[in-house]
């Protein structure tokens, strides 16, 4: 709650807002609220558009299920029904959350749970501390870390899936090829 009064004051519209919380009031955080939740907030995502999502709970680590991380091991976020339906790898969370955003779309994720530091599977990590965020508020930060987990090939491989598709027969095409070729 107090990060949605945060965000709220930062200019973000509390009749836009999906909250999921464990505490008999709210929609519960399971896995299939989480997944909608996601697929809610990326839907109709726009160039020019901020988005922002928080995650506060459990994170883990899962060994790998299809090779393409380089530590083997998948990071995953926890639902409350874990035990049941599984955790939430981060293949599924780049998939649902970061691969649909159109180009120009901001989306801002504070992940508070462990093994968060490449739960999205992107190509760079940001670790908060004063001086890094010193430089980030002062636009001096002069580059990203690069994720050494990251399978630059993988995403070369369905870039090109994707826009073969495009050439052939469009947006749609490209997507859902994206997608069959990111489940490889």
């Amino acid at each position: 709650i107090q990060m949605k009064q945060f965000v709220t004051k930062s200019g973000y519209d509390e009749e836009k807002m999906k909250v999921l919380l464990d505490d008999g009031e709210q929609e519960k955080p399971t896995h299939d609220n989480i997944i909608e939740a996601i697929r809610w907030l990326t839907h109709s995502a726009q160039p020019g558009e901020s988005l922002f999502m928080h995650y506060s709970g459990h994170g883990g680590r899962l060994p790998d299920d299809n090779g393409d991380e380089a530590d083997g091991y998948d990071e995953t976020i926890v639902p409350v029904d874990y035990q049941s339906a599984g955790q939430i790898r981060d293949d599924t969370i780049f998939k649902e959350l970061c691969a649909p955003l159109p180009k120009g779309c901001t989306l801002t994720v504070v992940m508070d749970c462990c093994h968060s530091g490449t739960v999205l599977d992107l190509p760079f990590s940001f670790a908060c501390s004063a001086d890094s965020s010193q430089q980030v508020h002062n636009g001096s930060m002069p580059h990203m870390p690069i994720n050494a987990n990251f399978n630059w090939e993988k995403a070369i491989k369905v870039a090109m899936t994707m826009f073969t598709a495009y050439q052939r027969g469009g947006m749609q095409s490209a997507l859902t090829a994206g997608m069959r070729a990111f489940k490889q």
